[in-house]
C-alpha cells in the first residue's frame, strides 16, 4: 500500500455476544460504507499504519487489515 492508493478494506466478521448477532461495530460497519478509501498518509509514530479517506470519514487502516488495492 502507498499514498495515493485507492483501497477496499474486506466486509467485516458478525460478532456473535451472548446469542446475539451484530455488526463489528467498527466505523465502516457502523456508517454503511462502501468501503472503499483513497490513501492519504502514512503514520509517523508506528509502521504499518496508512489514514485512509473514506466515503463516512477517515480512519487508520493496519498492513494487517484484509484488502484490495483497486488502483
Amino acid at each position: 500500500m502507498k499514498i495515493g492508493d485507492l483501497i477496499q478494506v474486506d466486509l467485516c466478521g458478525i460478532v456473535e455476544d451472548d446469542g446475539i448477532r451484530r455488526s463489528c461495530g467498527c466505523f465502516l460497519c457502523e456508517d454503511d460504507s462502501n468501503r472503499i478509501g483513497l490513501v492519504i498518509k502514512r503514520s509517523e509514530w508506528r509502521s504499518g499504519r496508512w489514514l485512509v479517506l473514506f466515503d463516512v470519514g477517515d480512519g487508520w487502516v493496519n498492513d494487517d487489515t484484509l484488502f484490495t488495492v483497486c488502483s
